[in-house]
């Protein structure tokens, strides 16, 4: 078999059968026979009847349709059991209300054939309204869209089940680079994802969200880019907390992150990333030499920076290697007001337009919102850098 989908689901019966139903057409548009692909659905537990409609469809003629029953909510994990249990070479991982645009699938098996060095790929996702769900670093696909060769993702050990489910992509993605293998990214590989709302418990995902990417840093970053991003991190993710009145104990949480890297199994001694998966995340060398080349182009001279971004360190860093003064750092996100960024004063855009400098500098890269920024200052007059991936 050539693809399994694993799709992750928890008590979303309705929005999960609108999700398969259109799988058949677009495989059959995509040239994959019926034999060539398979659905395994895994049901996190859910208590609306999913486990009884999901045997139902299963068993209808020609149905494509594996279903997983868990009877627990495992987060993250559940992917990993739907892994297990698929036949495909190619995994391609989908929410409950995401899917494949068409010609995604051909596209991606073309890409894992002509590069066999790679072994997740991942491309645009599409929100409702034109927006796209993307991570800090382009390189990392969102679970909602993410390719991965099953054997690779075996080999690794798949998703950290204990990181439940946030920044779990990022962790797997560092993991397969780790050991050797490639990441790319691809714009023909397309998806769609209606993002449905559903009822969130802000604390303990913004717990996560610290604990996971503090893990991240101290798991797969030596000395001192680790420490430089840890300080970044900490600093943006603190601010965030306390301005959504949050009521995590940020010391506890860092004490959590540290334990869990000394603690859990699959830590034991981790190989820090080396300078060609460092590169392919941050793109040092590809910001300094883009952001030289302007600044001699333009004239420029002293910056704003535009975004305090978790991307924002290594065009600081471009920035001190090219001898360009920073001014400032420009971002209209109320949790950053007030701020200071190694020495340079956090502001509005407004306040940024009332100093004196020669050109913005992007240090946003998530494919969803850098665009944007870029063309939120467009009309200033002054010259605008992007790293264009």
């Amino acid at each position: 078999m050539r693809v399994s989908f694993v799709i992750m689901t928890y008590n979303r019966r309705a929005v999960l059968a609108q999700t398969l139903g259109r799988l058949p057409e677009l495989m059959a548009g995509e040239g994959l026979a019926s034999g060539d692909w398979e659905a395994v659905v895994v049901d996190n537990g859910s208590s609306d009847g999913t486990a009884a409609w999901l045997a139902n469809a299963a068993a209808e003629p020609a149905s494509r349709v594996v279903p997983l029953p868990l009877g627990e909510n495992r987060g993250c994990g559940a992917r990993n059991a739907g892994v297990a249990a698929a036949r495909g070479e190619v995994v391609v991982f989908l929410d409950d209300d995401s899917w494949p645009r068409a010609g995604t699938v051909v596209a991606a098996l073309a890409h894992l054939a002509a590069e066999p060095d790679v072994a997740v790929l991942g491309g645009p996702v599409y929100l409702p309204g034109g927006g796209q769900d993307a991570a800090a670093l382009p390189l990392v696909p969102p679970g909602c869209g993410l390719v991965v060769r099953r054997d690779v993702f075996l080999e690794v050990g798949g998703f950290d089940a204990g990181f439940v489910y946030r920044a779990e992509e990022y962790e797997l993605v560092f993991r397969v680079l780790a050991a050797g293998h490639g990441v790319a990214r691809d714009q023909a590989v397309r998806f769609d994802h209606d993002k449905t709302q559903v009822a969130r418990q802000p604390a303990r995902i913004a717990r996560l969200d610290l604990r996971n990417n503090l893990v991240l840093l101290d798991r797969w970053f030596a000395a001192p880019l680790g420490d430089m991003l840890r300080e970044d991190w900490l600093a943006r993710y603190t601010a965030l907390l306390a301005y959504a009145g949050d009521a995590v104990d940020v010391a506890a949480v860092v004490a959590e992150s540290r334990a869990y890297v000394g603690e859990a199994p699959r830590a034991s001694a981790p190989t820090p990333l080396g300078p060609g998966a460092i590169e392919a995340l941050f793109c040092f060398k590809a910001i300094e030499q883009g952001l030289g080349a302007w600044a001699e182009r333009c004239g420029v001279r002293r910056v704003v920076l535009l975004g305090y971004s978790k991307t924002l360190w290594p065009v600081w860093w471009a920035c001190a290697a090219l001898g360009l003064e920073v001014v400032a750092v420009a971002d209209d996100g109320p949790a950053f007001a007030g701020l200071d960024y190694r020495g340079a004063a956090v502001m509005t855009r407004a306040q940024a337009c009332g100093l004196d400098f020669d050109g913005w500098a992007v240090t946003n890269r998530n494919p969803a919102q850098g665009p944007g920024l870029a063309a939120l200052v467009a009309g200033d007059g002054r010259p605008v850098w992007r790293l264009v991936e």
